[in-house]
């Protein structure tokens, strides 16, 4: 496998990064597995700033109401309105904020794929949307029954919700590589992670009428998280079976996410990209990529 055919659509891209994954999942000693974390230092990034969130939305309401105890309680009328609009949004936030990236990964000595996307299940989008639409109508309630105190309190997260009613994309990004696109790869023991730098397509509408397509040839790193040492072990085994890339362990974690470690050789390969139309994909069929310019 090397670089696909560049003039392709969207379509035929998806079909092949599909071929080629079978191709890796089937071949001699294919490993398959699914892995959720984030491409942070900290594993628990995403849940501190969700929490922290959740304390600065009590802290607002707290000081519009004087710091008042007794608005926290059921038997005050003000209770009624803040506590049900803080779980609610609060419950929204969590979706928003704090969930982890699912990755979907395939090893073989063929080369590796990889699914990465929100770790979202499919209905919670729509879930979202009816909490959301339900947050505004209790905010709205509250101002009417409560007063304009309620609104003070929970202005901010009104218009949370009310930008929340709007349907969400789920982006996935696939990659896919054999191993003669591989170029580099580090590994962390701490988090269990590697970070393998290889050249890979991509391919995607550029505008929302799906005429125009936006078309690279490039080169980066992908992160591959493992569930065990033993995971770990075998995929760096399989690499230094099957490839000649250099593999280096890196114990400096916040380095290891930011770009301290990027090799220079890496970002000193050309990337190749253009933009064409779909009508474009059809007739320049079979055309080589286009030439970089020394300029």
């Amino acid at each position: 496998m090397s670089y696909l055919p560049f003039y392709i659509t969207p379509e035929e891209f998806e079909q092949e990064c599909f071929k080629n994954k079978e191709k890796i999942e089937h071949s001699v000693g294919s490993m398959q597995w699914i892995a959720k974390n984030i491409e942070h230092k900290n594993r628990y990034d995403r849940k501190l700033f969700w929490l922290g969130c959740v304390a600065f939305s009590i802290l607002l309401i707290a000081f519009v109401t004087g710091f008042d105890i007794e608005v926290w309680t059921l038997e005050n009328e003000l209770g009624y309105g803040f506590i049900p609009i803080l779980i609610i949004i609060n419950y929204i936030y969590y979706f928003v904020f704090a969930l982890d990236d699912s990755y979907e990964y395939s090893f073989s000595s063929e080369g590796f794929s990889y699914s990465k996307q929100l770790d979202q299940p499919k209905i919670i989008n729509s879930i979202a949307q009816k909490v959301a639409y339900v947050a505004c109508a209790f905010c709205v309630f509250a101002v009417i029954f409560i007063g304009p105190m309620a609104l003070a309190g929970a202005g901010g997260s009104l218009l949370l919700a009310f930008g929340m009613t709007k349907k969400q994309t789920v982006y996935v990004d696939h990659r896919f590589s054999s191993t003669e696109q591989f170029l580099y790869a580090q590994f962390n023991r701490k988090r269990n992670v590697m970070a393998l730098y290889h050249r890979f397509d991509i391919c995607y509408y550029c505008d929302t009428t799906h005429t125009m397509i936006s078309r690279n040839q490039t080169r980066s790193r992908s992160y591959v998280f493992f569930n065990s040492d033993d995971d770990m072990a075998k995929v760096l085994d399989l690499l230094k079976q099957n490839t000649n890339i250099k593999i280096e362990e890196i114990t400096d974690i916040k380095g290891f996410f930011d770009f301290d470690y990027y090799p220079k050789f890496v970002l000193d390969i050309d990337v190749i990209g253009e933009q064409y139309s779909v009508d474009e994909a059809t007739s320049r069929r079979g055309e080589p990529a286009p030439v970089m310019s020394d300029s």
